[in-house]
């Protein structure tokens, strides 16, 4: 980031150059070196992809892209004075940050341009699709499976309003479709759903970048019109995903056959409920999520046991590079792996770390470095910008970085521990190696993890060390046998002992998950402070020490504020109105008008604000809440709250009340300072009402979204 200063550079009386000597000295003496450049571009990258996310209107591309060109136009005159002058040179440095920072913006708004695709704007009860089955997503035995369909036609739809693809649920008989098949389907559509509430997750813009349109369920299963003989790669792989699930559901039992196939092809949509929920609390759900754990056991296995049959025969091992040979057996075999479990942002980044692992194996260097993390984060930011706000892209790269620099710095202690090391010794080493791994790569990934799910396992390092044995020594050697063998139809017993193996993992994740207090519940904070806190952790990770010291201080004022902040009694309001739900901040329980409707925003609601289920309740229940045939009356901090469904009392209540929530349109006599009414959701979406000391805040997803491309 800052170029190496020369120790002669001639001074000119200056003030322009005495300012430039005085930060130059201030930048050499905390420690910066020209080849921390590489470590801290994708957090510049990131600060200009988390500034346009971050807008709540969409800005001039041409706009953008003159900065950006202008940018790069000044870094280059900035570099040419740089030759002439080194004296001058922070105004380098200076443009560098300037640039990547415009740089990381011009690349989220062009992604988000090219990708534009039509959404659905309201749903279609009844819709007549043709259209190329892309991908298939087999779910439980009673469930069906869930197709992506592109290139479509649907007659409801004119050419120029039709999505690129969408999703539907498709129940009865679905074992002879196949990727690339062309279908027809009758369906009901559906735009993808905005957020819940203001900054939950959306599942819109997602669906945006995915270049899925609506979502739906067929009525019918699909009539096969064309089935396709040539694959393209996609359909290939596809194609053999869908015959390794086939093969696992033939063989297992069906309590095990979702993890099976979430490791053995990385679709996890068949993993049941409870199981599920079981991994996330016990804090194994990271085994689910396809990264450098699998993408290292795979090819640490295909390594170590190709080297060692090699090693048997002394005429080839004495006279070739075995080590070499072994560690390009394994890069393939790392590659097929990747494509078969469907390249994810975790696995891409896994894969290009242990490809340059074992390329460097293969050229007799080391590669384990930040610099080694910092360029998978960059081309992965470069190719997908948008994977800087998901859940994956965050808790993978923190876990990663973090274990990196901390065994990058106790390395040379932990090779001394390793030395003449016996048996005792190494079981022990190894056991502590997966507590130390698990608290660090937890202790990284629990603000994401509070942030995005609210929720923290606790004991996930007791399942980590009882669960990871399994996963080492067992479960994922046998996946790269059963790969092996799958082609030759003998891979029968080996599935049966990795889903033994598989078996006791999901019981220790049980057990650990029904532990008292397995699972701590933080209610949803600001993006902002997520943002600031992410900054400052990586300052202490990655900065030289005068901003390592910076870092920490203001990381533990973050932190306090974080803790500190008091919770404010809330009001929601469903996007449709049909669900409204009271948080009292005195009692920390969710009252709600019922507890039927809406499942997925009552439940949203719930685990934003970090509660259980026994806190979650009817609004008789409250006693601050009157309600009778024609609605219901709150007195919350003072302030006069109607929810009314009965045109009779409307006038009534607009006399009486400060806050008119109505399923019914309402006049504009009506005196409430507030309304909420069909016409104003339609137009703001879900609503979030915070008291606060007598007075209330009115906050919408529209407000906090904005008009941007994915928004509908």
């Amino acid at each position: 980031m800052v170029s190496v200063f020369q120790n002669d550079i001639k001074r000119e009386n200056t003030l322009f150059v005495k300012i430039g000597s005085i930060l130059e000295g201030l930048i050499v003496w905390s420690g910066f070196k020209s080849y921390h450049a590489l470590l801290y571009a994708p957090i510049l990258l990131g600060l200009g992809i988390g500034a346009y996310f971050s807008l709540n209107f969409e800005p001039s591309y041409q706009l953008t892209f003159n900065l950006w060109a202008g940018s790069l136009a000044l870094l280059l005159l900035c570099h040419q004075i740089f030759l002439l002058r080194p004296e001058v040179g922070i105004c380098r440095v200076i443009t560098f940050i300037i640039c990547l920072i415009i740089s990381g913006f011009f690349l989220a708004q062009y992604r988000t341009i090219q990708v534009h695709s039509p959404m659905l704007t309201k749903p279609l009860k009844f819709a007549n699709i043709t259209g190329t089955i892309q991908e298939i997503d087999v779910l439980s035995e009673q469930n069906g499976a869930r197709i992506i369909l592109s290139n479509l036609e649907i007659e409801e739809l004119a050419r120029d309003k039709t999505p690129y693809s969408v999703r539907l649920k498709v129940q009865g008989d679905i074992n002879n479709l196949q990727s690339g098949d062309r279908v027809k389907v009758f369906a009901s559509l559906n735009p993808p759903s905005p957020p819940v509430a203001p900054n939950a997750f959306d599942f819109q813009q997602q669906s945006y970048f995915k270049r899925l349109g609506a979502v739906g369920f067929t009525y019918r299963p699909p009539e096969i019109l064309e089935r396709k003989k040539l694959k393209d790669f996609h359909q290939f792989w596809e194609g053999l995903r869908l015959s390794i699930t086939n093969k696992i559901k033939s063989v297992l039992p069906e309590h095990i056959q979702g993890v099976m196939i979430t490791f053995l092809t990385g679709e996890k949509s068949s993993i049941s409920p409870d199981n599920l929920q079981a991994m996330r609390d016990s804090g194994l759900a990271h085994l689910l999520a396809i990264s450098g754990l699998h993408v290292g056991l795979v090819a640490g296995f295909v390594f170590y046991f190709l080297r060692l049959g090699l090693a048997f025969f002394p005429s080839i091992a004495l006279s070739y590079p075995i080590k070499k040979w072994a560690a390009a057996a394994a890069l393939l075999f790392a590659f097929f792996y990747m494509f078969l479990v469907g390249a994810s942002i975790p696995t891409q980044r896994a894969m290009m770390m242990t490809g340059i692992a074992l390329f460097a194996v293969m050229i007799n260097r080391s590669p384990f470095s930040l610099r080694m993390v910092a360029l998978a984060a960059v081309i992965i930011l470069i190719c997908y910008p948008e994977a800087l706000i998901s859940a994956s892209f965050q808790m993978s790269f923190a876990a990663v970085a973090a274990l990196v620099a901390f065994y990058d710095f106790f390395r040379p202690h932990i090779q001394f521990l390793y030395r003449e090391a016996g048996f005792l010794r190494k079981t022990f080493l190894y056991i502590l190696g997966i507590a130390t791994t698990t608290i660090i790569a937890g202790s990284a990934t629990a603000l994401y993890g509070l942030y995005h799910f609210q929720a923290w396992s606790l004991y996930s390092t007791l399942a980590n060390i009882l669960a990871m044995p399994l996963m080492g020594l067992l479960v994922m050697p046998l996946a790269v046998i059963c790969y092996l063998l799958m082609p030759l139809g003998l891979a029968d017993y080996p599935l049966m002992i990795m889903g033994y193996g598989v078996e006791q993992v999901l019981v220790i994740a049980h057990y650990v998950a029904g532990l008292e207090g397995a699972v701590l519940k933080f209610p949803a904070f600001s993006p902002y402070l997520a943002g600031a806190i992410s900054f400052f952790g990586l300052l202490v990770m990655l900065g030289p020490y005068f901003l390592r010291i910076l870092g920490a201080i203001f990381l533990i004022i973050c932190l306090f504020v974080l803790i500190l902040t008091p919770s404010h009694t809330r009001l929601y309001i469903s996007e449709n109105g049909k669900l409204i739900g009271l948080y009292d901040a005195s009692l920390d329980k969710l009252f709600l008008s019922s507890l039927r409707s809406e499942r997925y925003a009552r439940e949203n609601w719930a685990r934003r604000l970090g509660l259980n289920n026994q806190d979650i309740e009817k609004f008789e229940e409250n006693n601050n809440i009157m309600c009778d045939d024609s609605g219901c009356r709150a007195v919350i901090e003072n302030i006069k709250v109607s929810m009314t469904d009965n045109l009779y009392t409307l006038q009534e209540e607009c006399l009486w009340a400060d806050i008119v929530i109505s399923v019914r349109s309402v006049s504009t006599k009506c005196k409430a300072a507030t309304i909420i009414d069909p016409a104003r959701l339609q137009k703001s979406g879900a609503i979030e009402i915070t008291f606060d000391h007598n007075n209330f805040r009115v906050n919408s997803v529209s407000q906090s979204r904005g008009k941007r491309l994915w928004t509908q």
